[in-house]
């Protein structure tokens, strides 16, 4: 059985799709302005769901997400790739 791999770049990473759980909507947020995302609300603009994850040590996660993500982009030492994993059928 093989297994199809899809490889992404951190570099190709520009937008982040995010779904509440409550009611169901999507919407899209660039990496830039995911880490604001927490201190200007946080919540699900159709049902104001609270979407505020906290780590156990207290950081916001949209933050260091999007903070990680920026630094790996401009960093020119390392080239970071996801792999996403689909099993054959």
């Amino acid at each position: 059985m093989v297994e199809l791999v899809q490889i992404v770049n951190v570099s190709e990473l520009t937008t982040v799709r995010i779904t509440c759980k409550k009611c169901g909507m999507v919407w899209e947020l660039p990496i830039e302005k995911l880490s604001r995302f927490k201190t200007e609300g946080g919540h699900c603009p159709y049902c104001d769901h609270d979407l505020k994850p906290t780590s156990s040590s207290g950081e916001d996660p949209y933050r260091l997400l999007s903070q990680a993500v920026q630094q790996f982009q401009e960093h020119e030492g390392v080239k970071v790739d996801f792999l996403i994993r689909k099993p054959a059928e």
